[in-house]
């Protein structure tokens, strides 16, 4: 809900100001001298992540023609998926290197604050491309009722992300236990799930321009979940285990997709869109906290660990009928669908003068 406040301030210094009290907050992590301190902390950052988040699809309208914004979700997803592989793979080794969970911390912190100066250096809004969009009214987040779309996209993406934490809580437990895979390739095949979505973020762009079915691209990665996320709990092969693993990690091509398709709306306005793409991280945070808790409940419930996973991994198929009942988009040659820019907006230019 903060995107429909905050999409009125400066986009460029919003990312800049929110972004330095996260780094002060994951710095401070290493003072906490209790539980209930250290989740104080880390509930400050992450609202924080959540007041800057109205900014950048204002600056994806900016600075990204239309028919490229499904290229920058995906490398942004991309290069996202490859530092928490990076980040899971190396922590022990940085701990250890640190001298401790405290010091990582601090580096931590001291690492986000390098990454905010440099965006004081380097961003930039752009002007020439129509009114800025924190000068126009503000919208509530009941927009999202007026765009039939963006409830299919928000229920689409529910299920995958419950299953996706699912499999990383239990999924390691699960295959040593009751599959007898060693834990090192248990491990492995939870990097894979990563590495497939970095490689899903490289092709979004691709087949975004390449596919005009708006309803494949989101069933399709749909059944990716679907197949990887059935084959890792029923194979007991650790090689197999490991290639659904990937093909799983693959099917997170929907998130820049889903990111993506709000741009195609006819009429959409710039705070909209901020205000839509708070509602669907609102949407997917819901499913990523989900899937843990629902695995814990069934398991308890049925003594299996096994009859938990499948059952959240079944709940994917709620997301390929979804994605078969997302509206497809206006025959080839529409404006919006040419890469033309959105409505009220003048055409961005190759090269543009920067505020």
């Amino acid at each position: 809900p903060f995107a429909a406040y905050f999409s009125r301030f400066n986009p460029v210094r919003l990312v800049g100001v929110m972004a330095g009290l996260v780094a002060i907050c994951v710095a401070l992590q290493s003072l906490a001298a209790s539980f209930v301190m250290l989740f104080a902390i880390r509930f400050a950052s992450v609202m924080l992540q959540a007041c800057q988040a109205p900014a950048r699809p204002i600056l994806i309208q900016q600075w990204i023609s239309l028919r490229h914004i499904a290229t920058a979700n995906g490398l942004s997803f991309a290069f996202h998926s490859i530092i928490q592989a990076v980040a899971l793979s190396t922590l022990a080794v940085a701990i250890g290197w640190l001298g401790g969970w405290r010091e990582t911390y601090i580096a931590l912190g001291a690492a986000m604050g390098l990454f905010v100066v440099l965006w004081h250096l380097v961003a930039r809004e752009r002007t020439g491309v129509g009114p800025p969009a924190r000068r126009q009214p503000q919208p509530s987040m009941l927009i999202v009722l007026q765009h039939k779309p963006i409830l299919i996209l928000a229920a689409a993406q529910m299920a995958p992300a419950a299953m996706w934490t699912a499999l990383l809580a239990f999924l390691p437990t699960y295959l040593e236990e009751d599959r007898g895979i060693s834990l090192g390739v248990a491990g492995l095949s939870v990097g894979l799930l990563y590495w497939g979505a970095a490689t899903s973020g490289f092709l979004a762009g691709f087949l975004d321009r390449r596919i005009p079915n708006r309803k494949a691209l989101i069933a399709g990665p749909a059944s990716l979940f679907l197949v990887g996320g059935l084959g890792i709990l029923l194979v007991s092969n650790s090689y197999v285990v490991a290639v659904f693993a990937f093909v799983l990690g693959i099917g997170w091509i929907m998130q820049p997709i889903i990111s993506t398709l709000p741009y195609h709306l006819p009429g959409i306005k710039p705070r909209e869109l901020a205000v839509v793409n708070g509602f669907l991280m609102m949407t997917a945070s819901i499913g990523f906290a989900l899937g843990p808790i629902l695995t814990g409940i069934i398991a308890d419930l049925t003594g299996s660990m096994l009859t938990a996973l499948l059952s959240v991994t079944l709940l994917c198929v709620t997301s390929v009928f979804f994605g078969l009942a997302y509206p497809n988009p206006k025959p080839p040659g529409s404006p919006r669908e040419a890469g033309d820019p959105a409505p009220g907006r003048q055409a961005i230019p190759v090269v543009g003068k920067a505020s």
